[in-house]
């Protein structure tokens, strides 16, 4: 038997991706700073970690993140970062890593420190990093080095073999069966060599080796100069790749192995003991493997970024219509499927056949002429057919029957909403009508019916002459013969998504939300959820697939994808023998619909959201394994434990673990008990740490055991044994000990208590005394301060006051006076008593203006103050209250006010007068000066000079533009506008105007009218808008100003907005842009002026003069 090359031209065909593969490709949008990747490996924590030319990310299954929190190991062989351009990793069975860089820098992160191990020059390029069965790292690239502990063993030195590269490490059993400790075959571009723990390295021969490893049944392949060789076969064949360097390899079967190079990867194929070597992916892409979960594979290339590579179990249907409303799938005739969709009238046939892919798909009927604007896309809700080439169609449109490529309504569309067709053992067909079963003979009602419940019925399936169907949350058996129905199973909560009844008499009732149902032959029904293991508890179809052998699974379709469940798994676990469900996942589309075919030959289609997919039992069914688990540190009241000490007491202990589960690490589960704590299994947490607290004396170990989506647990991990010894004092004979001495001690104790109890109570009367004395410099304190301080009960009631108290209320000590009656008016009342609630709940108030009553009946503006009285307990029994009478500086307050609100009235009376002088005249004066000369400029002769006549007209000119300006000036000073027409027609000239002189377009919008407003008010609302607009065209440099004038109940609302600059309003007020004048102005009329402006997004001002003060005044 020789090796030969695929001859094949489809298999020689350099692909991207193999056919039998599901690809997922993880690149830019999941946070790789680049698609050119180096090397992959699985860190510590069991996340991926990759290299790239921008260092080390890690990948948790969804997202890349740099590696960031790695701490410099202390002394010399500490580094500050990870060496650039890492092309090989390593996780070592102590759970360190290693990476060796392409300038030959070899790194270890151990214990969350990170190492450089120095070869001072002897190693370069490093190309691989391999874990020997002892424990020792070899590194090998341009020299080879073994590591062991802390030391470093050079084996070939790059300064004596000059242009010699190790392409490939293989670890042979040792001929001298040393205990632990294996020899090495090293291929090298200079030949083959051999070490062993006795001999060290000799040469074998000098023939350029560039990959030596051992498949999935153990042999040994060798690619060498002469070609490739496998132990066990005579012969070699050539191989173009001499000059390639192995990157990877990894097992997919015991025949078939992926094989890296840096030049391209290769499939090696030893089935029916005749090796192939098959190309794989495109030259220079790929970079290097690492086996994935189950029967995956992480591939890393320098063009696209990470893939995960997944066995494809299930092949997609090229069905015509979308996907997503693919979701009717009936049988038709042997081996056929009729397709059907909810929103196109057609109906499709496919037939089953080998291979799959190349199975076809035909078009049945179309009905699409039956589409109406009252009855649109009226697709297929399901499909009865004996044969594939006739049958029955429930529509939107009615109910249809079909014979060959041609169709017609036989009950149109007053039949109803679409439902179910079943056709029983009689021949006779029966059909969910709304909400009821109706018999139908050649597409005729006989008139036969049966009621049924307001539900919808979402399943049903023939058994004989019997219907067996879900409705109204109940599972029933209805007899087409005797007319009668009985309930089978009652669901609490959840919906049917189908029924199977297998040959053998037993039913599966498959649920959405509730899991997986099945009654016995002998009426019992039994209960499967994901407590016991599936994947999901909801569930669409399932079947066992019958084909060339006996299936021995039960195949559902699901929200999770495609399954299978080991029928002896569920037999074992309904009869308590077993605790979880064996399960295989395929990874297919998700699917809740109830529809599917088994096919004769093994194989079976259901629909998905993707569409429909034809799925091959016959194969093996996908791996699943259970997440790797490893022992970290056990610390110990926070210290890492030391076998050597002994533990005593109680400790507080911290189990860590690594679960290297990914990518399933969000399904996956993983489970411990502390042996002797714990008496049944807990669920781990995701920062994969176990926590005691306070444990006590005794004998403990923890136990570890992990699973899978759908698969049993794996074996458990026992960690290390942690005794906790008791104290010497939990010993009996310390314990009576220590009770006699307590127990004298008691007694001595007594006799000292006593003497010092006498002592005590000679103190406590010489403090007695203090207290009284200090009490009645309270009293004289209390009596003599100015401020007013009553004591109140807690109910509110006058328990004592001193003397300012009764000079400021005019009542007497014990006279029956409740707090609230003290503030004058219902308001203020009720802001008393809510501050008089807060201050019983133990809040001390700060401060409380409020218009009081005092005596003679005259109301007085008082700052309270409301201090909690509590005993020592913090209980509240009372309040005090010290109130501080604010009558003269309010008074004093509102003479001021008054004060500057003349000096107001008499400022603008100046500004009026000074206007009409200049109006009246120094304007008129001007504008006959203007008219003179212009009547002189009119008789000049024209003999006079053309450069004197224009110095004569620029004159009269400027006196034309001194007499505007003076009247510009007199209408700023007081606008005579405003007294004689009044603010709106004073605000909408000053609009105009100020549109005239500037580039803002100034807008004016007035609501109702200001008769109401007295003219201060009037003045100074008018005087807020000009300030405004001047601030706005002058300082924001507004293009659009509007200036609106509004009624509102109270008085009248000024509202000015521009598109300008804006501005911080804090900083406004320092450095004077008018808005204090402008807040004076309104608290003059006793009006409120607000400005709302933000940098870049315009200014609002808003002012507000109420009719109350004009009405008053």
């Amino acid at each position: 038997m020789g090796l030969t090359q695929a001859s094949d031209p489809v298999l020689a065909v350099r692909r991207a991706d193999p056919a039998d593969c599901v690809v997922t490709t993880y690149g830019l949008e999941h946070g790789l700073p680049t698609l050119s990747l180096e090397a992959v490996g699985e860190g510590p924590d069991g996340r991926l970690w990759l290299s790239t030319a921008s260092g080390i990310f890690t990948f948790d299954g969804r997202w890349f993140r740099p590696l960031t929190s790695i701490e410099p190991a202390s002394g010399v062989n500490g580094l500050d970062s990870i060496p650039p351009y890492t092309v090989t990793l390593l996780r070592d069975r102590r759970g360190a890593m290693w990476g060796g860089a392409a300038t030959g820098r070899l790194w270890c992160i151990d214990e969350g420190q990170l190492h450089e191990i120095t070869t001072d020059g002897a190693h370069a390029r490093t190309r691989l990093l391999v874990e020997g069965s002892d424990g020792t790292v070899w590194a090998g690239g341009a020299g080879l080095v073994r590591i062991h502990g802390a030391s470093v063993e050079v084996l070939l030195d790059a300064r004596e073999f000059p242009g010699i590269s190790v392409t490939s490490l293989l670890e042979t059993p040792s001929p001298s069966g040393a205990s632990g400790v294996q020899d090495f075959e090293v291929a090298t571009n200079d030949g083959l060599f051999h070490w062993s723990q006795t001999s060290g390295l000799q040469r074998v021969d000098s023939i350029p080796s560039i990959a030596l490893f051992r498949d999935g049944a153990g042999r040994r392949w060798r690619f060498s100069a002469e070609g490739i060789s496998v132990s066990g076969v005579d012969g070699v064949v050539p191989f173009e790749g001499e000059s390639s360097h192995l990157l990877s390899t990894v097992v997919i079967d015991q025949d078939r192995t992926l094989i890296a190079f840096d030049a391209g990867a290769y499939v090696l194929d030893f089935h029916g003991g005749e090796p192939r070597l098959e190309p794989y992916g495109e030259p220079y892409t790929i970079s290097d493997l690492m086996p994935g979960p189950g029967d995956s594979v992480w591939v890393t290339t320098r063009n696209y970024g990470l893939r995960l590579l997944r066995v494809r179990y299930f092949h997609p249907i090229d069905a015509p219509a979308p996907g997503r409303s693919m979701f009717v799938v009936k049988p038709g005739g042997p081996d056929e499927v009729l397709l059907g969709s909810w929103t196109v009238p057609r109906l499709w046939r496919w037939r089953s056949g080998f291979p799959l892919e190349a199975s076809g798909v035909e078009e049945v009927c179309d009905w699409s002429g039956l589409d109406t604007p009252s009855v649109p896309r009226a697709g297929a809700f399901d499909v009865l057919s004996g044969d594939g080439r006739s049958g029955f169609i429930q529509t939107r449109a009615g109910l249809l029957s079909f014979e060959g490529h041609s169709s017609e309504i036989v009950l149109g569309q007053d039949w109803g909403r679409p439902g179910r067709l079943v056709q029983v053992s009689s021949g006779a067909v029966w059909a969910s009508h709304g909400e009821k079963l109706v018999e139908l003979v050649s597409g005729q009602r006989t008139g036969r019916a049966f009621v049924l419940g307001p539900a919808l019925l979402s399943a049903l399936i023939a058994d004989g002459n019997r219907i067996i169907g879900f409705e109204n949350g109940c599972v029933f058996t209805f007899d087409t013969e005797s007319m009668t129905r009985t309930i089978d199973l009652v669901l609490d909560e959840g919906l049917l998504g189908s029924l199977y009844l297998q040959p053998d008499g037993s039913l599966w009732a498959l649920t959405d939300g509730k899991g997986l149902y099945r009654r016995t032959t002998a009426g019992i029904w039994h209960h499967w959820t994901t407590e016991q293991g599936l994947p999901t508890n909801s569930l669409g179809w399932a079947s066992v697939v019958s084909g060339p052998t006996e299936s021995t699974h039960l195949w559902i379709n699901s929200n999770a994808g495609v399954f299978a469940v080991s029928l002896v798994s569920l037999e074992a676990t309904a009869a308590g023998r077993e605790e979880f469900l064996d399960c295989a996942i395929l990874g297919s589309p998700e699917s809740l619909a109830g529809d599917g075919v088994a096919c004769s030959n093994g194989t079976f289609v259901v629909p998905t959201f993707e569409g429909p997919i034809v799925v091959d039992t016959r194969g093996p069914l996908p791996r699943q394994t259970p997440p790797a688990l490893s022992l970290g540190d056990v610390l110990v009241d926070g210290l890492p434990l030391d076998p050597t000490n002994e533990l005593r007491g109680t400790a507080d202990v911290v189990f860590e673990y690594r679960a290297a589960q990914f990518p399933f690490q969000y399904a996956s589960e993983v489970q411990y008990r502390l042996d002797g704590h714990d008496r049944s299994w807990l669920m781990g947490n995701d920062d994969r740490r176990v926590r005691y607290t306070s444990l006590a004396p005794g004998r403990y170990q923890l136990q570890l055991r992990s699973r899978a989506p759908g698969t049993r647990f794996g074996p458990v991990l026992m960690g290390p044994v942690l005794q906790i010894h008791p104290l010497w004092y939990n010993r009996t004979s310390v314990r009576l000990g220590i009770a006699a001495g307590l127990a004298a001690l008691t007694v001595g104790a007594f006799r000292v208590r006593t003497r010092f109890l006498r002592k005590r109570a000679m103190v406590l009367e010489e403090l007695l005394e203090r207290v009284s004395l200090s009490e009645d410099r309270y009293r004289r304190l209390f009596q003599t301060t100015p401020t007013s301080i009553v004591m109140w009960s807690e109910e509110g009631l006058l328990l004592e006051l001193n003397e300012a108290a009764s000079r400021l209320f005019g009542f007497e000590q014990r006279e029956w006076v409740k707090l609230s009656e003290l503030a004058a008016g219902e308001p203020e009342k009720q802001t008393l008593r809510d501050a008089v609630r807060h201050a019983l709940a133990g809040e001390e108030s700060e401060g409380l203006q409020l218009a009081t009553l005092v005596a003679g009946g005259e109301v007085h503006s008082c700052c309270w103050y409301l201090v909690p009285l509590a005993r020592e307990g913090g209980e509240v029994w009372g309040l005090m209250t010290l109130v501080v009478d604010h009558e003269d500086e309010v008074q004093a307050a509102e003479a001021v006010r008054q004060l500057r609100r003349q000096l107001a009235r008499a400022e603008e009376a100046e500004r009026a007068k000074l206007a009409r002088e200049l109006h009246d005249d120094f304007s008129q004066r001007l504008a006959a000066v203007s008219l003179g000369l212009r009547i002189a400029g009119s008789e000049i002769d024209e003999r006079v000079e053309p450069s004197q006549r224009r110095a004569f007209e620029e004159c009269i000119e400027n006196i034309e533009g001194l007499s505007r300006d003076v009247h510009s000036l007199s209408r700023q000073l007081h606008p005579a506008v405003l007294d004689d027409l009044g603010l709106f027609a004073a605000l909408r000239s000053e609009c105009v105007r100020r549109s005239q002189l500037s580039d803002a377009e100034i807008d004016f919008e007035a609501d109702g009218n200001s008769h109401h407003l007295s003219s201060e008010a009037s003045l100074a609302l008018f005087r807020v808008a000009q300030e405004a607009m001047q601030n706005a065209v002058k300082h924001a440099s507004a293009s659009r100003i509007l200036v609106k004038v509004s009624v509102v109940p109270d008085g009248l609302q000024l509202v000015v907005d521009d598109n300008g600059l804006g501005f911080e309003p804090l900083t406004a007020q320092r450095v004077g842009l008018g808005l204090s004048s402008m807040r004076e102005r309104m608290h003059l009329v006793e009006g409120t002026l607000v400005v709302e402006s933000k940098p870049g997004q315009g200014t609002t001002v808003r002012a507000h003069a109420p009719f109350s003060l004009a009405v008053g005044q």
